[in-house]
């Protein structure tokens, strides 16, 4: 990957020189600090500012990507003219289009099922907690110690087994996710949502994530797509470029408003 503030001056050249621009970005732990229970995230005034002014700008598409469900998601950021792609890809929001929902009702009977017999076999182990997102389970691990964290892991897998046919787990930062077996991912929903939205094919797009489990979405976005892996340095990421601290994100976003607002602009994040 090569440090996006080695190739900033040529990529802002290309922006000049298109007509619009996609801003896509992984929500937590990118634009948001992470945090074990997402109710403890708080937006601050400079993150709202700066998302406000670029999904105002005319050639502009702002895109939020996210795993929490859509509702808790669109009450958080306040940006009714962004795209939002919620859930994992399976709720998503098109400014003016109603919501979609990747939601069948073989789907919503199974993980009634589940979360009944999960809450019921962990709800003695410490630091274990589910959350319930609609078709699709989280089972949150952080705040559990490892040998509990084994013991819930285990209680997981057993019980998604009878149902391995429709459903199965994805182990992610600090959680398992209990997911239908649906032709759907945050890639594809958000590939889904910019054409629905009408966003031009020479666009240039930008998608900033931290997690390598976002890869997918990287790899649904146009070749020459600005893909920025934030954090530390990782051979194995499909993104193109790096950043080395969550913290720059914000610089580079503001950077681009401006670049998109006066094309001449070469400022440096």
């Amino acid at each position: 990957m090569t440090p996006l503030s080695e190739a900033w001056p040529d990529l802002v050249e290309q922006l000049r020189h298109r007509d619009s621009c996609v801003v896509a970005a992984e929500v937590d732990g990118t634009l948001l600090p992470l945090a074990e229970r997402w109710e403890d995230v708080v937006v601050s005034p400079r993150t709202r500012a700066i998302l406000k002014r670029l999904a105002a700008h005319p050639h502009v598409t702002v895109a939020l990507v996210s795993d929490r469900k859509l509702d808790e998601l669109d009450s958080l950021m306040a940006l009714p003219n962004a795209i939002l792609v919620g859930n994992h890809g399976f709720e998503v929001r098109v400014p003016g289009k109603p919501v979609f929902y990747e939601h069948v009702a073989h789907d919503m009977r199974v993980s009634r099922v589940l979360l009944i017999g999960l809450r019921r076999h962990t709800q003695h182990i410490a630091g274990v907690w589910i959350e319930d997102k609609g078709p699709i389970l989280a089972v949150h691990l952080g705040e559990a110690e490892p040998a509990d964290a084994r013991a819930a892991t285990s209680i997981v897998y057993d019980a998604v087994s009878p149902y391995r046919s429709s459903f199965h787990v994805t182990e992610c930062r600090q959680q398992l996710e209990i997911r239908p077996n649906r032709a759907i991912s945050k890639g594809s929903a958000l590939r889904g949502a910019l054409s629905e939205h009408g966003v031009p094919r020479d666009a240039m797009c930008w998608y900033f994530s931290d997690d390598l489990a976002d890869d997918e979405v990287a790899r649904a976005l146009p070749d020459d797509s600005v893909t920025v892996h934030v954090g530390a340095h990782r051979s194995d990421s499909a993104a193109r470029f790096e950043l080395d601290e969550a913290d720059t994100v914000l610089d580079v976003l503001a950077a681009l408003g401006d670049a998109a607002s006066v094309p001449a602009a070469l400022a440096r994040p």
